[in-house]
């Protein structure tokens, strides 16, 4: 209790807090009532948006039971409730606690507070409700906020009743869905049951049709036993045939044994020629990495010389992070240090990956993991559906080695719900260092339709432009 009515005369603070139940209960008629229909609590979840930060006190109270404590936990806590503490406020519900209540605990705890979902209406009934918890006077209030909300009792029984009755309506024509069903297999049981039958009869004339078939290969098996020992007489004097061909072979196994001898050096000289061909690879390869290094080297300190323009990658990030949520996971290829730096000031979990170990060292950010591999590397290693963004600031360079139609089907396989896809072929670090190794392709994302990536999974395709640049923003259909 504060301190101002600390010394204050026991009929006035009666008088008083007389006067604040006059005046909330002036307002009960806006209280939601007490039945729902089944597409009204969906619709209210639906309005949840995870961006948005201000509700009534109507669109959260007004649904109920376990849709009532989800809705509550999307809207002021921005995340789904764990399975414990939706137990634990709907045993709260069952005990008798009101919305408001649970409403207010959420709003003021310290994730709450974080958050800062404003709810207008909340905090007067918040404490209203709060002060029926206390001893002697909550009891009082409390039957007085009852009492004040009897003339809305018999709408909220009507509402009841009515929702009650179109459940049991929607079970009667279950009911007699199912019982029609129960015909049908009654009647297609029938049908296995004469088909059945059927079948019993052709298996017994099948049956003595095989018995003749039998006779008829006996006779044939006593014709074949007697063409038999033709043939093994026939066969003997083939082995002796044989023997004298053998001792030819044996002469031929000797010219084979040279040959045999000749294989193997030819076999020797194919080994050390595979051996010599591994390492001019292994040697290519390691001319390929010094190569991309140098030119990395090279490009890094001309570009920060002379930067490319930022307005392409604000526009750009301005798109990207408003169509994500907070704390998002994000993947980043071909980005330099300063697209790195602007997603990991807005909070999101950021993996970039940059082969290149120059250019991963030069946009090395703190909180941010490097992974030191190509984007079709790291986009197999993704589980399906587990990022909510992915960046791609030239995409020349990734489909070097990634066909465009392949990056696009990766993209939408490792995206989530909603999730959304930033393609752009901009000048930069990554554009500069191919330039140099002479491997610059260009894309032509520019000439794409939008058509085409509603074909791999994208709901929506935005075309943004700035300076000449041309970038697509994607998002993947809902599931």
């Amino acid at each position: 209790m504060s301190s101002e009515y600390k010394d204050e005369d026991p009929s006035a603070r009666i008088e008083r807090a007389g006067h604040e139940i006059r005046l909330l209960a002036a307002g009960l008629r806006d209280r939601p009532r007490l039945a729902r229909t089944e597409v009204s609590d969906a619709t209210s979840t639906e309005r949840l948006e995870p961006a948005r930060l201000a509700y009534a006190i109507s669109e959260l109270a007004g649904t109920h039971h376990r849709t009532f404590v989800e809705a509550a936990f999307r809207a002021l806590l921005k995340r789904a409730p764990e399975p414990d503490e939706t137990e634990a406020h709907l045993a709260r519900l069952t005990a008798g606690a009101r919305k408001v209540e649970i409403l207010g605990d959420l709003r003021w705890a310290p994730e709450g507070r974080r958050v800062g979902v404003h709810v207008r209406g909340l905090r007067a009934r918040y404490l209203l409700a709060k002060a029926t918890r206390v001893p002697v006077f909550g009891r009082l209030l409390d039957l007085c906020l009852d009492v004040a909300a009897l003339p809305l009792q018999p709408r909220h029984l009507r509402a009841v009743e009515t929702t009650l009755a179109a459940r049991d309506e929607a079970t009667q024509e279950t009911l007699q869905g199912l019982n029609a069903r129960i015909g049908i297999l009654a009647a297609q049981v029938r049908t296995l049951a004469e088909q059945a039958a059927a079948r019993t009869t052709q298996f017994t004339q099948r049956l003595d049709d095989l018995h003749a078939t039998l006779h008829q290969q006996a006779l044939a098996l006593h014709a074949v036993e007697s063409a038999l020992h033709t043939r093994i007489d026939a066969a003997e004097k083939a082995v002796e045939e044989g023997r004298h061909l053998g001792e030819r072979q044996r002469e031929r196994l000797e010219e084979l044994e040279f040959i045999r001898q000749r294989f193997y050096a030819i076999n020797h000289w194919a080994h050390s020629l595979e051996t010599a061909f591994a390492r001019i690879d292994d040697t290519a390869r390691t001319r390929e990495g010094e190569l991309a290094a140098r030119a990395a080297t090279l490009a890094l300190p001309a570009l920060a010389a002379e930067p490319p323009s930022a307005q392409d990658q604000q526009s750009w990030d301005e798109a990207f992070a408003s169509a994500l949520p907070i704390h998002a996971g994000v993947l980043a290829f071909t980005c330099g240090r300063d697209w790195i730096e602007r997603l990991a000031r807005r909070g999101f979990a950021v993996v970039h990956a940059e082969p290149n170990p120059v250019l991963a060292e030069a946009a090395r950010v703190e909180g941010v993991v490097v992974e030191p591999v190509d984007a079709n590397e790291l986009l197999r290693r993704v589980p399906e559906q587990s990022v909510d963004g992915i960046s791609i600031l030239a995409v020349s360079s990734v489909v070097r080695t990634l066909p465009l139609v392949d990056l696009l089907d990766a993209s939408a396989r490792v995206l989530r719900a909603n999730g959304v896809l930033l393609l752009a072929d901009a000048p930069g670090v990554a554009a500069l260092v191919d330039d140099l190794r002479g491997l610059r392709a260009d894309a032509r994302i520019g000439v794409l339709p939008a058509p085409l990536f509603h074909a791999f999974g994208f709901a929506e395709a935005r075309r943004i432009a700035t300076n000449g640049s041309v970038a697509w923003l994607l998002r993947r259909a809902a599931a």
